[in-house]
């Protein structure tokens, strides 16, 4: 979900000419960014409220934990 409201509505910052493959590498970098530096922030407003996480033990994060992961670091 937080893919194809990239792909459809890009940030009017953006140039209007950037590739469905640049508008997804570019939510990639943030993505990744906002983890590193435990943005929570970005994730509540970027992420589906139906997303979730699997990790790699098989757990299943809703986004509210999700959240509360990410803010503890």
């Amino acid at each position: 979900v937080v893919m194809n409201e990239m792909l459809t509505k890009p940030n009017p910052q953006q140039e209007e000419s950037m590739t469905r493959e640049q508008a997804l590498h570019a939510l990639n970098q943030s993505y990744v960014q906002a983890s590193l530096a435990g943005n929570v922030d970005w994730y509540k407003t970027h992420l589906a409220d139906e997303f979730v996480c699997i990790e790699s033990d098989g757990s299943v994060l809703d986004k509210t934990t999700f959240l509360k992961m990410t803010a503890q670091g």
